[in-house]
């Protein structure tokens, strides 16, 4: 398929999990008579290093979007857990994000309808505040 011809609806970013609509040649893609550019979100919850170093050499990582994986895990999309109550090592990735060369926000993405989702703002941004500094 033509990178020039993918019609981006949902995110200008891509997923990690999907080959990056990098092209060697330009740095922008004609999308929908917008020039945009096109790179990667970093998102903990899907597959980081096949795409990582090559994002990272051309500057296209975008985001670096952080959550944490439960064990056992009810819902692939909605039960996502807050930094540190999961398995994944966030520091590693971390790590490997700036070495790619990403110095960027980190973004907290907690889909969680039964747990964080139910909890007072103020209650979970004290959490988040507290995760990013310790945890992440």
């Amino acid at each position: 398929m033509d990178p020039r011809r993918i019609n981006i609806r949902r995110n200008r970013r891509s997923k990690l999990n999907r080959p990056l609509p990098l092209q060697h040649d330009t740095d922008r893609l004609q999308v929908r008579r917008r020039r945009i550019d096109h790179g990667l979100a970093a998102q903990v919850f899907h597959q980081i290093a096949p795409h990582l170093g090559r994002a990272g050499r051309m500057n296209r990582i975008f985001a670096h979007h952080i959550c944490d994986w439960l064990v056992p895990t009810k819902d692939m999309l909605l039960d996502r857990g807050m930094m540190g109550d999961g398995v994944i090592d966030l520091p590693a990735i971390r790590q490997m994000i700036e070495e790619a060369g990403f110095f960027g926000p980190q973004e907290v993405e907690i889909f969680s309808q039964d747990n964080w989702w139910k909890r007072p703002g103020d209650e979970v941004l004290a959490v988040i505040k507290d995760r990013v500094a310790t945890v992440c």
